[in-house]
């Protein structure tokens, strides 16, 4: 009996400073989500565009919908320059003021981008851009300003 007092005793001075010692993580940013996703060329990518400050905002037009391209994708779009010139319009077309969730699925239809051009959701798994669709990679990524949807193509923006 002796025993069974000692191993609960135990197990409640583990437990508590176990528990003590655990930090929640508060909910980050599109940016901090991306780049803890994995999604690096994303992130250089905003970063190189001069966007990082936008995309951490907390305010209008926050919260964002983003469609983050993977590594994959950002290796496979060799047509695009490195250049801020050249990125900044891509990487705007890529976010879409407001959370475009309903009932947790991706609205389908046409959505403006920051950059004015519309991104078409043609389905809780497909977007299409000027003359490419990309696949929806998964599921969205909560962030405390938006929601991330990583997909497996660069989009080019559309000529509206």
């Amino acid at each position: 009996m002796k025993r069974l007092a000692l191993v609960a005793l135990l197990l409640f001075i583990a437990t508590a400073f176990y528990s003590r010692n655990i930090k929640t993580a508060e909910p980050a940013d599109i940016i901090d989500t991306a780049a803890a996703q994995g999604l690096t060329k994303f992130v250089a990518a905003v970063a190189l565009s001069e966007l990082t400050e936008s995309a951490k905002a907390q305010k209008p037009p926050a919260p964002f919908t983003v469609f983050a391209p993977n590594d994959a994708a950002f290796a496979a779009a060799t047509n695009i320059a490195q250049t801020k010139a050249a990125l900044r319009p891509v990487m705007k077309f890529h976010v879409v003021p407001g959370k475009k969730v309903e009932k947790g699925m991706l609205v389908a239809g046409k959505l403006e981008s920051i950059s004015g051009s519309k991104i078409e959701v043609i389905s809780a798994t497909q977007v299409k851009g000027a003359s490419e669709t990309a696949n929806i990679v998964g599921e969205g990524i909560a962030c405390n300003n938006g929601i991330i949807y990583v997909i497996d193509k660069v989009l080019t923006p559309t000529k509206e």
